[in-house]
């Protein structure tokens, strides 16, 4: 026989004796290799544990995976886990780096932050869309012959038209957030209405077909103020004399048109504005044209010498006298730093046309609208909405919140004034402005009332979640199973509770004579032997027979006993699907409760466990032979 083939027979031979010679001489040797760090972990999540899962590279191929990688990386700075980067799914990693050296059968219960899902009103104005209308919109709600750049009473229900434009393909349920202008009256046939909404902040080189001009320095700025523009100019800090044109576009006038504009100035020392009319310009050169002076027709205010007025009509002017022909109006700024000649001018709705409206200044106006799939309806009436004024009384000249002017410490108290009578529980929602230093975006929150401190608080929806995890295979696994312990002690509330449920169940379901009255109501039953007063189970044959005699008086003890035992499996249904109601199954795990729970025989009380299954939302099933005594 070849040598080169004995060896390898020789050594099998020496190890399987070897084994048989283990089992036969050292009982336990195996039991004695098997792993013993078996673990029981009770740990809640840090700051830093939140960024240690995000950055988890197997969470990171596991979220590239779903499509669901931002969100991944946003736990490191949210610190709260969510519906889309469970527990279950992305905290098996972080268990594994952190224990390491535990062993097959070790368990964690794990607590973390867990922002909740939206309550059914939120979910619904959870992403607000946002409309500016512009000049092109609010055209479409006035039509050809008349303008406003704002809505009036009589066009406010005409908003849809502003919409249906800007939102063609809008989807059942779409919220949208109308930031819009409201004021009164409106201009008949407009030849022109500039505003300077649709401007940038700053120089007027997008104010297209105007004539501009400037020396000493500085020029004609579009500003804004408490959420309003217009053009502004002054002298002030120049050293020394400033003369700036602003000259509209050509019009074409008719009989019984009017000239108007909206003025207001600041810090007054001098009369510096002129207001201007030419039929010559050439569009290049001031100098070379005719001007008419029509200064002294227009009111324009020469206070406060200290800070700024309000804007109001500067009143209006006919140019009837120009009926038929073209003509330029001019805006000419003639001011001296030196000489304190620097009164700042702030215009704004500059108008030509019939029907000037006595009061052509508007209010920003705040509405929220919903798309039903046919029509835009108003909002529901547990959502609020800020108005200008609101913000305001909440001391916001900006008409917004910011991060350092947080919406959390100004609506509480909003919410006291518009709610009237609250009750415990009571949920609003409110929509606002919020301005992220970039753009101004639209938030809804939810409020929730308390009776307790009378007082509205945020639901922020983060709540402190545990859930369980059992290492098996090398992996940590996500394990919902519940453990329910019925302390068999007098008094103790949530035990009460559960036993109460099953009372209250017999009496609905099998009748009152199951359950003894006393001081008008009733804490225990006789079909299960649920006490919700000893927080037991009463297995006394003797009570049972005293209690129905009906049912129970011609059974014997024993009888009577194998009776309790067999209906007891069913007798925690009714308290697992009250209390627990919220229990489902999970997707690849299987979800057990099990109670712990104690049975009075008359002699002594014994402890008992029994376990089951979720076969459902708040669906339980009893699992076979699960009913035994427990083992201390």
């Amino acid at each position: 026989m070849n040598r080169n083939l004995l060896m390898p027979v020789a050594v099998s031979l020496i190890l399987l004796s070897g084994c048989k010679y283990n089992d036969d001489n050292f009982e336990g040797l195996d039991d004695m290799t098997q792993p013993t760090n078996l673990m029981k972990i009770e740990y809640t999540l840090t700051d830093a544990d939140y960024a240690t899962i995000s950055t988890n590279s197997a969470n990171v191929d596991s979220a590239k995976k779903y499509n669901v990688s931002k969100d991944l990386a946003n736990v490191k700075t949210n610190m709260y886990l969510t519906e889309k980067i469970t527990g279950a799914t992305y905290i098996p990693a972080f268990l594994l780096d952190k224990y390491y050296t535990a062993d097959k059968g070790s368990s964690a219960k794990i607590t973390y932050k867990y922002k909740e899902a939206m309550s059914a009103l939120l979910s619904e104005y959870a992403s607000v869309k946002y409309l500016k209308p512009t000049d092109a919109d609010y055209k479409l709600v006035y039509g050809e012959n008349a303008f406003a750049p704002y809505l009036n009473e009589k066009t406010e229900g005409q908003m849809y038209k502003m919409l249906n434009e800007n939102f063609k393909d809008a989807e059942k349920g779409t919220a949208v957030f109308v930031d819009y202008k409201s004021g009164e009256g409106q201009l008949e046939n407009p030849l022109m209405w500039q505003d300077f909404e649709a401007l940038p902040t700053g120089d007027l080189t997008e104010l297209k077909g105007w004539f501009l001009s400037s020396v000493g320095g500085t020029e004609w700025k579009v500003t804004s103020y408490d959420d309003n523009q217009y053009v502004q100019y002054s002298a002030n800090k120049m050293e020394g004399e400033c003369i700036a044109w602003m000259v509209t576009p050509a019009i074409s006038v008719a009989a019984g048109d009017y000239l108007g504009f909206d003025v207001t100035v600041g810090y007054y020392n001098a009369n510096c504005l002129s207001v201007l009319i030419s039929e010559d310009f050439d569009g290049k050169d001031v100098k070379t044209a005719h001007w008419t002076d029509v200064t002294s027709d227009f009111n324009i205010p020469t206070k406060p010498t200290s800070g700024y007025g309000t804007f109001a009509s500067a009143g209006k002017v006919s140019l009837s006298a120009y009926a038929g022909k073209k003509v330029y109006v001019a805006f000419k700024y003639v001011g001296d730093g030196v000489n304190k000649k620097t009164t700042t001018y702030q215009i704004d709705n500059i108008m030509v046309g019939t029907s000037i409206p006595a009061n052509s200044l508007s209010t920003p106006a705040y509405a929220v609208k919903v798309y039903d799939g046919k029509s835009w309806k108003d909002k529901n009436n547990n959502v609020y909405v800020p108005t200008y004024a609101d913000y305001g009384d909440m001391g916001q000249s900006k008409r917004y919140f910011t991060s350092e002017v947080p919406a959390v410490n100004y609506l509480p108290t909003y919410l006291s004034k518009m709610v009237a009578y609250p009750v415990d529980g009571d949920a609003r929602v409110v929509i606002y402005r919020y301005y992220n230093g970039t753009e101004l975006k639209i938030y809804s929150d939810e409020y929730t009332y308390s009776a307790e401190t009378a007082r509205w608080s945020l639901n922020t929806r983060i709540v402190d979640k545990t859930e369980q995890f059992v290492l098996s295979d090398g992996k940590w696994n996500f394990d919902p199973s519940t453990v329910v312990t019925l302390k068999a002690e007098k008094g103790d509330a949530e035990t009460a509770a559960f036993y109460q449920t099953i009372t209250d169940w017999v009496i609905a379901n099998k009748g009152q004579e199951y359950a003894p009255i006393f001081n008008g109501k009733s804490n225990n039953e006789y079909y299960y032997g649920s006490s919700a007063y000893q927080n037991n189970f009463d297995f006394r044959p003797a009570k049972w027979r005293e209690q129905n005699a009906a049912a129970y008086g011609n059974m014997s003890d024993a009888d009577l006993t194998k009776l309790m035992f067999e209906r007891l499996p069913e007798a925690f249904l009714p308290g697992l699907k009250a209390i627990y109601g919220n229990a489902d199954v999970v997707e690849g795990v299987d979800v057990f409760y099990t109670i712990n729970f104690a049975i009075y025989d008359g002699s002594s009380t014994t402890q008992y466990t029994i376990k089951y299954k979720v076969t459902g939302k708040g669906q339980f099933e009893y699992v076979a032979d699960s009913l035994t005594k427990k083992v201390e």
